[in-house]
């Protein structure tokens, strides 16, 4: 699948929330749901990763798994759990009226950086060291950020009462940031 496709990376469907393993190259591959999913307004998101490489462009945030219309929408999504800097853990979560840092309830970003084995394709032994468990939660007004089962990062936004995540039905994105476009640097390659 290339970046010109917005489908599937297969045929075959794949339940969300369910066990899977896929390496993604780091240039155009990519899974989008065919269909959209309502969010809710707490959550946790989770998945394994394995860096191959890292996307070093300045700027760069390839996504892990996000919630967004993609190109359909001037608008980003309701969440991402992302690499900042294409190293660094990271997650955001909209808030629904915008009231936090730049519409956001919270952005929170490991001071821990991943490490890259090798880019080797297929994955080969050396890799089996390298897994690490990402996961993000939104409850309220707080956002947590955890690695490996210890909390890295939080943020509390306390700039207004019942703050709370922004609700959309959009597909579900895993290893690309589809937000305004999808770019080299959005690629996750794991």
């Amino acid at each position: 699948l290339d970046s010109t496709s917005r489908w599937d990376i297969s045929d075959q469907s794949f339940v969300l929330g369910r066990l899977f393993f896929v390496q993604l190259n780091g240039t155009s591959s990519y899974f989008k749901t065919s269909r959209t999913f309502d969010n809710a307004t707490q959550l946790t998101v989770e998945a394994w990763v394995n860096l191959n490489s890292i996307q070093a462009t300045a700027g760069a945030e390839p996504a892990i798994v996000a919630s967004s219309a993609g190109i359909a929408s001037p608008e980003e999504g309701a969440w991402m759990l992302y690499l900042d800097q294409g190293q660094y853990p990271a997650f955001r979560a909209r808030e629904i009226s915008g009231r936090g840092p730049n519409g956001y309830i919270g952005t929170v970003v490991s001071p821990y950086a991943l490490t890259t084995t090798s880019d080797a394709t297929p994955i080969v032994d050396a890799h089996g060291e390298n897994w690490v468990h990402i996961a993000a939660t939104v409850e309220d007004g707080m956002v947590k950020l955890y690695v490996n089962g210890e909390e890295v990062a939080r943020y509390n936004n306390t700039q207004a009462t019942a703050i709370r995540m922004l609700t959309t039905q959009h597909p579900i994105w895993i290893g690309v940031n589809p937000n305004g476009g999808i770019d080299a640097q959005d690629y996750l390659h794991a």
